[in-house]
């Protein structure tokens, strides 16, 4: 495994763990953050944008990610 899909693996990793919140969680408005060594327009930072606002929608605004590009 290289190093570019152990990262990616941690990251994925990361992201999963934050999924399964409990009952008491399920309330609270939840903000991932994320950065990029990309500026705004480069396609890893535009699908983590469009991500966020996916996952906005589908959770009722509950869950967003808020981006942090180079």
């Amino acid at each position: 495994m290289n190093r570019r899909n152990l990262i990616r693996a941690g990251g994925a990793a990361a992201l999963a763990s934050a999924l399964p919140a409990g009952s008491a969680q399920a309330q609270q408005k939840m903000v991932w953050k994320a950065s990029d060594v990309h500026p705004l327009g480069y396609p890893t930072v535009e699908a983590i944008v469009r991500m966020g606002r996916k996952l906005e929608a589908a959770t009722s605004g509950r869950i967003s990610i808020q981006m942090f590009p180079a």
